[in-house]
């Protein structure tokens, strides 16, 4: 599970968002502490830094330098008003750093964390296959990576907008897609997806926890790879995604 370090005044917002990003990272929540921060840098090795620039101070400025100056090799995510990140301009010169409006959903920040991770790990990948996984519920999302991380790359989406955002940055072996999903569901994902020449081909199973015919014929009628019924059991998750990938 890749590490991510989130820095920002403890607000209410920023207890949420470490909450949202937990279901797919390794999170560390530190204050606007400069020595604390620093010494959790050397300890935790984030693989990215999200920070917060809710109530910066000028403690943000010693803590931005020391990023930019010690962990150049980070990728770092500020989360912040035009206004707020305008306080530290010289920052977004470089391609190490970019802001997110402060008003984004954690679907967006965790889209922009995955891509990030992507541009920055491109160059190191393995030849893992990789598989992203598409579901509202964070609670399944981080379940579902610790089963398959161990022998594949996995990403995930807590939306269908979110998924689609992350495949313009690098295209998945394989997605699993949550079928009953508010806003954009699995149907209405699985519909862009085709429509779009670079994915249109990709593989795709279905994620239910509705086994009534009726239901599955629909999954069935969207022509998909499979699906797989909810709650999910590790062996017959491993062996339909190796079916997909390897068989098919």
């Amino acid at each position: 599970m890749k590490k991510l370090m989130l820095i920002g005044n403890p607000t209410d917002n920023l207890k949420k968002l470490g909450e949202s990003l937990s279901a797919g990272y390794n999170v560390q929540t530190v204050g606007f502490v400069p020595d604390v921060v620093y010494d959790i840098l050397a300890v935790f090795s984030p693989d990215v830094i999200v920070i917060s620039l809710e109530g910066a101070h000028e403690s943000v400025k010693a803590v931005l330098r020391y990023i930019n100056t010690r962990y150049q090799s980070k990728p770092v995510i500020t989360l912040g008003t035009e206004a707020e990140k305008n306080a530290f301009a010289q920052y977004y010169k470089e391609s190490q750093f970019e802001n997110i409006d402060r008003s984004a959903g954690s679907d967006e920040i965790c889209a922009a964390v995955e891509r990030r991770l992507a541009e920055n790990f491109g160059a190191k990948s393995t030849n893992k296959k990789y598989i992203m996984v598409v579901d509202d519920d964070m609670s399944f999302l981080k379940s579902v990576k610790a089963m398959l991380e161990d022998d594949y790359e996995v990403a995930v989406a807590p939306s269908g907008m979110a998924a689609l955002r992350m495949m313009n940055t690098r295209l998945p072996d394989l997605v699993l897609l949550d079928y009953d999903m508010p806003h954009c569901d699995g149907r209405q994902t699985l519909e862009m997806i085709r429509t779009v020449t670079v994915t249109k081909d990709m593989p795709v199973m279905f994620l239910t926890c509705i086994t009534d015919r009726d239901h599955i014929d629909a999954i069935l009628g969207l022509n998909p790879q499979g699906y797989i019924v909810k709650p999910v059991d590790p062996a017959t998750l491993k062996e339909a995604v190796e079916k997909v990938l390897f068989y098919l």
